[in-house]
């Protein structure tokens, strides 16, 4: 189900609002109720003037798939930033790399695939090209991805709309 995030509540609906602590850092998550040990998660993800966030802590926001929590035993994530670069971390190099630009108070859709047996995940923005295979957070201790969530810090007077596919 879709979800709201609008000053630090956790509510149900179409599109989600997060400017809930411009200042500081906030973490958000929903438990799918499923834990999939291969799948795939697309979000909608629309910034909303990214110019007023703060360039001290890059990247501005992250969403991503985890287990049992945000600080479980694995997770991947995909980092959005105030240049407009959107990052996944290769856990191999522990590592940052950028795989595209996504474009500000316009919806954008990230897709993230994952797969067990060899724990890597790929990414695509707005229906571009896929990445290679990557190893993801925590690849050792994985046996299944169950929680969505967000993450947002310094986001200035800015914000972000999320809607997590199923």
């Amino acid at each position: 189900t879709p979800w709201i995030i609008q000053n630090s509540i956790v509510q149900e609906g179409l599109k989600a609002l997060s400017n809930f602590n411009p200042s500081g850092e906030s973490i958000i998550t929903k438990n799918t109720g499923t834990a999939l040990s291969d799948g795939r998660q697309s979000f909608y993800i629309r910034p909303e003037n990214r110019l007023n966030w703060s360039s001290y802590h890059i990247p501005n926001f992250q969403l991503g798939m985890f287990q049992g929590s945000w600080d479980g035993p694995s997770r991947i994530t995909v980092g959005f930033g105030i240049d407009g670069q959107v990052s996944y971390i290769n856990a191999s190099t522990d590592t940052r790399v950028n795989f595209g630009a996504y474009n500000d108070n316009a919806w954008n859709l990230l897709d993230i695939e994952w797969r067990s047996s060899d724990k890597t995940a790929r990414y695509k923005l707005n229906n571009g090209l896929w990445t290679d295979w990557i190893p993801f957070t925590g690849g050792a201790a994985f046996t299944g991805f169950d929680t969505v969530g967000l993450d947002g810090a310094n986001l200035g007077t800015g914000g972000v709309y999320f809607d997590n596919l199923h």
